[in-house]
């Protein structure tokens, strides 16, 4: 008589698994025909963040996103290809409206050709944003994956507004500069611009047109005088335009005095607050940290490199508020001072400053500091001297590094009833090309934000870099043995227990 007995169990092992199996083919098509998915990735990468689906959706024509990169970089550009391919699944998204295609230069010559007879240059290891004839590049440089979403949303809102607001970079006076590397280029900050929805120009020296009033000029760190371009700024202002000034201790002394008649005094005040004053021949200093700083471009010498995070940050200021609330630090290389001579936040003085400042013929206005140091651990100095703690320091209160004014509207404006805007940031550098490729402060979100706030003009895209998570176990020693333990001793004799009581039962 045959024994059966051990067919049986081996039926009953394998209906057991074909029918875990069913359960789990079942569950993975109910899953693909809903759409639903775990991004299980360290940054999110698979994930389309909401504000970029929304300016999807809001797309009138349709888009198409080009990329272009040879197969050698096809493995690390897998996940920006993912996502483009994503975008057009979003949701609210009609199907057709966003697409995308692979152009390799080296196999696929024609269409690069043909490309670039409708596009203009075509540039390799380059994804292009495509609306129409008009079109944004996006640079696929190193840690895209990080931010490619939000130079997606920049991309599609720049290419939306046919009638962009105008950013104008004033070149000529030694300011920040094109292609000036990472401690006098500008590139990245008219990046940033650009990626926001501004049509950015540069305005030379040598132009004697008016500054159009709706449009923000940015002065970005002159060393050499401004000449009569402060009359233009000061006719901008008065036509309630805005304007973006980087200052530090080698601003020019006739943009220095501007300033000052204007709201703003550089380096450390006198004890009797005079707009009118002349300026002293002795540049106003740098500020320096004992112990809030970076390693930054200056290894040897940090302490110039401000660190500004938490509560050195106003938070109830539209400019500085989300960048506060945001959780990330700003830098700010070689800062001086930058004092809001606001009669509102003087004290005793506010009545004789006001009345200066109506002598000069500055429109009464309303100030806000917006980045400070720390009590008890800044203070300045001349850029050459050396690094020396003051006696005196635990008895210093805070220095302030940057500051915002809005003017009172001026009778003879083109623009009836709205004021100018001016915010100074005591720092050239913190918005040079080192710094801002740096990647890992929000300096580029502060500037974003200031000149949307001098445009009077909402953000137009908030739309965070992605971040890595890190896993990480914090253990004591105790836990750590026991894991040990448990790895080695405790699971193996339970596994070896069970199968041998097992084969003990079954012999």
């Amino acid at each position: 008589m045959v024994d059966h007995g051990w067919w049986k169990r081996l039926g009953a092992l394998g209906g057991r698994t074909l029918g875990m199996l069913a359960v789990i083919v079942i569950l993975i098509a109910a899953a693909d025909r809903t759409g639903w998915l775990v991004d299980a990735s360290a940054d999110r990468r698979y994930t389309v963040h909401p504000r970029l689906a929304e300016l999807v959706a809001k797309q009138i024509e349709p888009v198409e996103l080009v990329g272009i990169w040879t197969l050698e970089h096809a493995e690390a550009l897998a996940p920006v290809e993912a996502l483009a391919r994503q975008l057009g699944g979003a949701p609210g998204v009609t199907a057709g409206k966003v697409t995308y295609r692979h152009i390799d230069p080296e196999l696929h010559q024609p269409l690069v050709a043909a490309f670039a007879k409708d596009h203009g240059e075509c540039l390799p290891d380059m994804l292009y944003v495509v609306r129409g004839k008009r079109m944004v590049r996006i640079a696929l440089a190193p840690g895209i994956r990080l931010t490619l979403q939000r130079e997606l949303g920049g991309a599609l809102v720049t290419l939306a507004d046919t009638n962009p607001p105008k950013a104008l970079l004033l070149a000529g006076h030694g300011e920040l500069r094109s292609r000036g590397g990472a401690a006098d280029g500008d590139d990245l900050l008219a990046h940033t611009l650009e990626l926001a929805g501004y049509a950015v120009d540069r305005r030379d020296s040598a132009s004697a047109a008016p500054i159009p009033p709706d449009a923000v000029l940015v002065v970005g760190g002159p060393m050499s005088p401004l000449g009569r371009e402060l009359d233009a700024l000061s006719a901008h202002l008065t036509d309630g335009g805005g304007a973006l000034i980087l200052a530090d201790d080698r601003t020019p002394a006739d943009l220095n005095a501007w300033l000052r008649r204007r709201g703003f005094f550089l380096g450390d005040p006198p004890a009797e607050l005079n707009p009118a004053a002349p300026v002293s021949a002795t540049p106003p200093g740098i500020v320096v940290s004992l112990r809030r700083h970076v390693v930054g471009q200056e290894a040897a010498f940090p302490h110039p490199n401000l660190a500004i995070d938490g509560p050195l940050i106003n938070p109830d200021h539209p400019v500085s508020g989300p960048v506060a609330n945001g959780g990330v630090a700003l830098l700010s290389p070689f800062t001086t001072a930058v004092w809001v001579l606001d009669p509102a936040m003087v004290g005793a003085q506010a009545q004789a400053l006001a009345g200066a400042f109506t002598a000069l013929g500055t429109p009464p206005f309303q100030g806000a500091t917006l980045l400070r140091t720390a009590p008890a651990d800044a203070w300045l100095k001349s850029r050459a001297a050396p690094f020396a703690v003051p006696e005196n320091l635990e008895n210093r209160g805070f220095l302030p590094l940057a500051g915002a004014i809005e003017y009172a509207p001026a009778t003879e404006s083109v623009r009836a009833g709205v004021g100018g805007r001016l915010l100074v940031w005591g720092s050239r550098q913190a918005a040079s090309d080192g710094v801002l490729g740096r990647g890992v402060f929000a300096n580029e979100e502060l500037l974003r934000r200031g000149v949307d706030w001098l445009a009077r003009r909402t953000a137009p895209t908030s739309i965070p870099p992605a971040e890595l998570t890190a896993f990480r176990v914090d253990a004591t020693d105790q836990t750590l043995w026991f894991l040990f333990a448990a790895l080695v001793l405790i699971l193996p004799c339970i596994f070896l227990g069970g199968a041998m009581l097992t084969w003990w039962d079954r012999r």
